[in-house]
């Protein structure tokens, strides 16, 4: 059966149309990590009132330590592009309060650990692990900081991991069809 040029047209018209809203539509999540000795970190008021601390087998990420600070004013900022952001902490035997925020907006997270082993000393007694998570976020750049809250004294930061979105180039699974030969009239 020939199909008619104009029906022809429009199927052609069609598909072409659906694998670019296809490919537009196409998106492929990236996780992306970044800890405490970060560039993308910024310690305020300086990096001099942050201390990286010894390694040790609570902390997530590459060196497997983390900052802390004990100044009132600290805080740690940074900026991510993404849809998700999780929050890495480890938990302390006594009270340890922070508050992060995504575009001004607190979120309170309490890093204390409701059931120490006796014994339980200055070092986290739990391992570092994802304590916040904010999802369905708009894939724009978004400003975040970690601080520190009244009263608690300490502040510690160590990793976080957002979720970013990208285009996805679409792949084909099928051969395209073979070149046709130019319409010719009867």
């Amino acid at each position: 059966m020939k199909w008619p040029l104009s029906t022809r047209s429009a199927a052609t018209i069609l598909c072409v149309a659906a694998f670019i809203a296809g490919q537009t539509a196409a998106q492929n999540a990236r996780n992306v990590s970044f800890d405490d000795q970060d560039a993308r970190i910024t310690y305020s008021p300086s990096r001099s009132s942050w201390t990286l601390t010894e390694p040790g087998e609570w902390d997530a990420g590459d060196g497997k330590a983390h900052m802390l600070s004990d100044d009132p004013e600290a805080r740690a900022s940074f900026k991510f592009t993404g849809v998700a952001l999780h929050y890495w902490a480890a938990r302390w035997p006594y009270a340890v309060l922070t508050t992060l925020t995504i575009d001004g907006r607190e979120f309170p997270i309490n890093l204390t650990d409701s059931n120490p082993a006796p014994g339980s000393g200055p070092p986290p007694s739990q391992k570092s692990s994802v304590v916040f998570s904010a999802t369905d976020l708009d894939n724009t750049e978004h400003q975040s900081q970690v601080l520190r809250r009244p009263p608690r004294q300490r502040l510690p930061q160590d990793r976080q991991q957002h979720n970013r979105t990208s285009p996805q180039r679409p792949r084909m699974s099928h051969r395209p069809a073979p070149p046709r030969k130019a319409y010719q009239p009867p």
